[in-house]
């Protein structure tokens, strides 16, 4: 019954679709929202977004009434574009050609059926997306280096050589004058950085979430709830019983100043009420074993001249105070940083905004062991296995739920986006990203660790499910412990061998006058990519031991086979040059 449903309604479904604004933050609402609050039109937004229809229509209504005319004018006609219509039938379509040293690859991915927002009155509202999506390759990479779908690609059909799936989000909300809670499924960003971050990003896959926000005049509260798809160490398979928190306190003091203080925590293989109380989930940890992943974070955003933001958000998962307030900074700081400024030219309506940041991701940022889930059994304290379920990871599905760099990394990027005529729309970016594999850092004896370890138990490729932590040198599972080096040392960058890309790229979409049969775009992208050092992101050390019969490991490899594994991961570093043209067009009626 479920293919006959998906081949009925292929036909008119070829990618990306017309994205609705209470349920995705890439909605372009959320584009002129961002210059907006650059421009201090708006201020004292919730951090956590999508938001419901009120906040919108408030949004859009402080726009229209703020006599800056040209802003009046995209506000109407985005107000006209959300409000008109309850029921859209849309039809998109995304082509990816990679021509590239490595490999050339080309995906296509086609999306159609039906959205909209609908408000029933003034406190109850909802937006919807219900999509069936198909593509004839899902693993193929053909996106720049550390960017990613939207999408799962999970309980797919097959029909031919073609794989469909269901793509569909919701959200309900309920609205007071200075409250509101949403509950659906839904992407999220969060924080002052709109269509990147390191805590939630809009690209990350999408989770089923309830949200209640405190929003007065100069200040708000919001408090979130996600269910996560686990996934195992090596970031295959999902399963349940995942789940995310996080809540923020914010405050707008000043027109021109705001800050906030914020905490997560991931856990699972149970649930735990005491996140959904307004108070510090640190404290909550400390009831059930300090065993959970727990972050915490501080944002500043600071309005110097009219049209001018600076943003900067700290996130922080684990430091060795101890060093820190003695001025060691060679010590154990798990943690990102992103920094950058947003400027709107108040005087040229067509150029709409520029932004300049850096963002930075420490060794072990976002991964993290998996604890016993009991800990008088000994068969289930599954610290390392690449197969273990891993209910703490900073993952959904397998994949970040913050940053898509890799641990170790950090990037410079530059874009900006104009509108020279009505339809129009163009934007330039640009990149430069370093990334190290911090097991280059770790010592002989710390190395041989991973190569005795059994054959694929860990993983030694940096990424974020590369965790601190491995079984004793003794060879004995049940006993972990956390690298020496990772304790120690802050080892951001400071391995030998580096990997560097460079991005640059265009995009350009044109909007046809609206008729009676609907609403046409067309679009075209360009990235190219130069990556030097290719490769880095291997694995370093792969294991080659084995179990024996005792539940102890086996290992042949010595300390003189370590320098030979780092050459061995050297030898297939290579150069690669990639070319990406990406062809798109949505109709919607």
């Amino acid at each position: 019954m479920k293919k006959l449903i998906l081949i009925s309604l292929l036909f008119f479904s070829l990618v990306l679709a017309f994205s609705q604004v209470g349920v995705d933050p890439t909605n372009q609402f959320y584009k002129h929202l961002e210059k907006w609050e650059a421009q201090g039109i708006v201020s004292n937004l919730p951090p956590l977004r999508p938001y419901p229809l009120p906040v919108i229509k408030e949004i859009l209504n402080t726009v229209i009434s703020s006599g800056n005319e040209n802003q009046k004018a995209q506000a109407e006609e985005l107000y006209n574009l959300i409000f008109e219509k309850p029921f859209y039938v849309d039809i998109s379509g995304t082509g990816n050609i990679k021509f590239s040293d490595n490999k050339n690859e080309k995906q296509i991915i086609g999306l159609g059926g039906f959205s909209g927002d609908i408000a029933f009155n003034s406190n109850v509202s909802t937006s919807y997306s219900l999509n069936f999506a198909a593509t004839i390759n899902p693993d193929a990479n053909v996106l720049p280096t550390y960017d990613t779908l939207p999408y799962s690609f999970i309980d797919s059909v097959d029909i031919g050589k073609i794989k469909a799936f269901t793509e569909m989000d919701g959200m309900i909300s309920y609205s007071l004058d200075n409250i509101y809670a949403q509950a659906g499924i839904s992407h999220n960003s969060f924080g002052s950085f709109y269509n990147d971050g390191i805590v939630l990003v809009p690209n990350a896959k999408h989770t089923v979430n309830f949200s209640v926000v405190i929003n007065p005049d100069t200040w708000s509260y919001s408090h979130a709830f996600f269910v996560l798809g686990a996934s195992q160490n090596n970031g295959n398979y999902i399963y349940p019983n995942k789940f995310m928190s996080l809540h923020s306190i914010n405050f707008n003091p000043l027109d021109w100043l705001s800050f906030s203080y914020y905490e997560s925590v991931v856990y699972g293989d149970r649930f735990d009420a005491s996140y959904f109380i307004p108070m510090p989930f640190m404290i909550a940890q400390g009831i059930s074993g300090f065993d959970d992943n727990i972050m915490m974070g501080v944002s500043l955003d600071i309005k110097p001249l009219p049209g001018l933001l600076w943003a900067t958000n700290i996130f922080i998962d684990d430091l060795s105070l101890d060093d820190i307030v003695k001025f060691n900074f060679d010590t154990k700081i798990r943690g990102a940083l992103q920094t950058g400024i947003k400027y709107t030219p108040l005087n040229i309506p067509a150029w709409n905004i520029i932004n300049f940041d850096y963002t930075l991701i420490t060794p072990y940022m976002y991964s993290h062991k998996q604890n016993i889930t009991d800990p008088l059994d000994a068969d289930n304290w599954v610290v390392g296995g690449a197969d273990a379920i891993n209910y703490q990871a900073y993952t959904n599905a397998g994949k970040s739920l913050g940053s898509q760099l890799a641990p170790n990394s950090d990037r410079i990027a530059l874009s900006t986006n104009f509108s020279p005529v009505k339809g129009l729309d163009i934007g330039v970016r640009g990149a430069f990203i370093r990334h190290a594999n911090v097991n280059e850092s770790l010592t002989p004896e710390e190395a041989l660790v991973y190569l005795n370890a059994p054959a694929g138990y860990f993983l030694t490729d940096g990424s974020i499910n590369n965790h601190p932590h491995y079984g004793k040198s003794d060879g004995t599972e049940t006993n972990y412990e956390y690298i020496e080096s990772a304790k120690t040392s802050f080892m951001f960058m400071s391995q030998d061998t580096k990997m560097y890309i460079v991005q640059a790229g265009l995009d350009a979409e044109y909007t046809f006058p609206k008729t009676k049969i609907g609403t046409f775009s067309v679009g075209f992208g360009y990235t190219f990519e130069f990556i030097k050092n290719w490769g880095v992101q291997n694995n370093m050390f792969p294991g080659t031991g084995i179990i024996n019969e005792d539940g102890i490991w086996e290992g042949t490899k010595t300390l003189e086979d370590v320098p030979l594994a780092i050459e061995a991961w050297k030898s297939k570093l290579k150069d690669v040059t990639n070319n990406i043209v990406t062809l798109s067009f949505k109709y919607r009626y």
